[in-house]
This record gives structure tokens, sequence and C-alpha cells, in this order.
């Protein structure tokens, strides 16, 4: 539950803002990071949550995140692991949780518009320090039967999100 009078008193260090040009100066940016981290402490949800669009582009890279949506987690690095491979590690942030794997994640399938392919992508926790992305292009399908290869240089605006329950 939010401490609705820390956020307020905090709220009230803005009345000292001053406009200028037409837009407001703040005497104080440190308190609007407190604001932020208090409504974070008290964020009622039930795990941490990095949500993110990635892209990979040539051979042997790391992918990168174009849009960070959400950040709960802390401070993950991508890396690429092997050909369609790549790996968030955080030390520590994907620990079991009393036994129990606490890592819940979800990727889009997508279908890469710059050159066409339909790729099959897989997110999953590899260790408590690692979540592995898996990128495989689609070679065949009849219906019934799916032939993949792992491929790099293929991600373009891959939407990720991957929660951590308490």
């Amino acid at each position: 539950m939010l401490d609705f009078k820390k956020i307020i008193n905090i709220a009230d260090k803005f009345r000292g803002m001053s406009k200028k040009n037409g837009l407001f100066q703040f005497a104080h940016l440190n308190h609007l990071e407190a604001l932020v981290n208090a409504i974070n402490a008290n964020d009622p949800r039930p795990y941490k949550v990095y949500t993110a669009r990635l892209r990979q582009e040539g051979a042997s890279n790391a992918p990168t995140v174009e849009i960070l949506y959400e950040n709960t987690i802390g401070d993950i690095v991508w890396s690429w692991s092997a050909e369609g491979t790549y790996n968030a590690t955080l030390p520590g942030a994907f620990a079991d949780v009393n036994g129990v794997d606490p890592v819940w994640t979800t990727v889009s399938n997508l279908h890469n518009t710059d050159n066409y392919n339909m790729l099959q992508v897989s997110l999953h926790r590899q260790s408590a320090n690692v979540v592995t992305l898996r990128v495989k292009k689609m070679l065949d399908f009849d219906g019934l039967n799916t032939s993949v290869e792992a491929v790099d240089d293929n991600v373009n605006r891959l939407m990720i999100e991957i929660r951590v329950y308490n």
C-alpha cells in the first residue's frame, strides 16, 4: 500500500518551482527521484518486472535495448552466448524462492519485417543469475513438423517481459 503522507510531503517540496520560458524549473530534482523511490518501495505487485523492446544486429553481437518500458529487477546485462542464444545476466536476480522457480517470462514470437523470416523465440530461466533468449529461424513448416536453425541478426522490435515473483 502506498504511503500517501510520505508522497504528499515529498510533493510539497515541489512548491518551490519557478516558471522560466514557459517551462517549470525544479529547484530540487532529487526530490523527484525520492518520490519515484517511495512509490516503487510501496509497489503492491507480488513481483519485480523487466519489460523491454530488443534489437540484435550482426553476428556474435549482444542484443541492445531499444526501449526499456519498465525495470524494477535491476541492471540486466545482455550478452551473446552462441548463434541465436543471448543471456540476460544479473547476479542472484533469478534465484529460487523456497525451492520454487520464481521467474515467469513472455516473449513475442514474431515475423521479422526486415528480412521476412518467421522466427521461433523462447525466453527461460537458466540459473539464479541468467535468463536465456533463444532465436531460431523457421525453415520449413508442413502443418505438423517444423525445422528450425539458430540465427543471429534477426531480432527486430522483440518485446520481452521477465517477472520475478517474491
